[in-house]
């Protein structure tokens, strides 16, 4: 396919995600009626490209993120405050757009479970997030 061809600069993830979008436009022209079953799947039988390699990227460990949530004074009002949005980063694994449209509507308990609700992250895509809450030797 031509189209593919011309895509080879691109990522292996980015090409899979344009020939998902290329599958869903011609299951919408089968349902249609525009082309017919066998034409349709002519056009979807393109394999997706492997995705090789290792992700990058730099991750905390447990200990690390031990030390960062220690760091707010959470004896004063911004240091809770600094320390809730910590806890919520690292957490939750919130991006800062994210943690920074977050409306306490969204903070929700379903299913015996705290979440954060219906959650719009990159791409608009929509997710719901559980909140982890361990319970504190303090807190008993």
């Amino acid at each position: 396919m031509a189209w593919r061809a011309g895509m080879e600069s691109l990522s292996p993830s980015t090409i899979n995600v344009r020939l998902s979008a290329v599958r869903k436009l011609v299951g919408e022209a089968r349902r249609a009626g525009m082309i017919d079953q066998e034409e349709a799947a002519s056009l979807t039988d393109i394999p997706n490209l492997r995705q090789r390699g290792t992700r990058l990227g730099n991750w905390l460990t447990r200990e690390q993120a031990k030390e960062l949530l220690a760091v707010p004074d959470r004896s004063t009002l911004k240091g809770k405050r600094d320390y809730v949005i910590l806890a919520l980063l690292v957490g939750c694994a919130l991006r800062r757009n994210e943690l920074a449209e977050l409306e306490v509507e969204i903070v929700q308990q379903r299913e015996g479970r705290w979440v954060l609700a219906d959650l719009e992250g990159k791409g608009r895509r929509i997710r719901t997030v559980a909140i982890g809450l361990e319970e504190r030797e303090d807190q008993r």
